[in-house]
């Protein structure tokens, strides 16, 4: 697992709870990145899709939005939606 400053990203998470923006994992050169809908820069660079994908869950279900995974071939393969609506729904593709 992944250690995160909790303290850190509470506040950064408060700073945008009631923006209703998708998140995204996305491939970076040989790292990993967050970004979220509607912004050209990164949210965050990580090391690895796994801490990227923990990072962006965080933000996804901070937003109430859809956190949206890039696979290795650049294509989108899995979408998890933290919404409105009853649960959590995964969908794979």
């Amino acid at each position: 697992k992944f250690k995160i400053s909790l303290d850190s990203l509470e506040k950064q998470l408060l700073k945008i709870k009631d923006e209703k923006n998708d998140v995204y994992v996305v491939k970076n050169g040989d790292n990993w990145g967050v970004r979220t809908a509607g912004s050209d820069r990164l949210y965050r660079v990580c090391a690895t899709q796994a801490e990227a994908i923990e990072i962006g869950r965080a933000l996804a279900i901070a937003r109430k939005s859809e956190l949206r995974i890039q696979g290795r071939d650049g294509k989108f393969h899995k979408s998890n939606s933290y919404g409105n609506e009853s649960g959590v729904r995964d969908k794979n593709w």
